[in-house]
């Protein structure tokens, strides 16, 4: 069994205290505690994880007949395609996206604004999705 010492230095201190409290200053209860909260942790990801796609996939199918409605075309995210409300809504978000997007060499590239974090990813079909 690892010392407390070797907890502190893998997990950190003011990670491991808690866990350490919890389990009335029992080392071995304290990693049991630890391990199954990181479970926990990871059952609960990858249903949030499933969720967040559905609702931007939701909020995408919406934005479209929204914007087909207010304009015309159903691609949203894109230069002078999108409603007015919208625009000014996303005006930041979009040319922040638009900004990324240019770096990336591909046809067919789709926006999602609203989701802020700064990775590409390469769906099946060749779409770049700038998030």
């Amino acid at each position: 069994m690892k010392t407390k010492a070797e907890i502190d230095r893998m997990l950190g201190a003011a990670r491991f205290i808690r866990y350490l409290n919890a389990a009335d200053q029992n080392l071995e209860k304290a990693i049991q505690l630890y391990r199954w909260n990181t479970q926990l942790a990871g059952a609960i990801h990858s249903q949030l994880s499933h969720f967040e796609v559905l609702t931007r996939n939701s909020m995408d199918l919406v934005l479209q007949e929204w914007n087909y409605q207010a304009c015309g075309y159903r691609d949203w995210s894109l230069e002078h395609q999108t409603g007015e409300l919208l625009h000014e809504m996303f005006k930041r978000p979009l040319a922040q996206a638009r900004r990324r997007a240019a770096k990336v060499k591909s046809d067919g590239v789709v926006f999602l604004p609203f989701v802020e974090t700064s990775s590409v990813m390469v769906s099946g079909t060749g779409t770049c999705l700038v998030l």
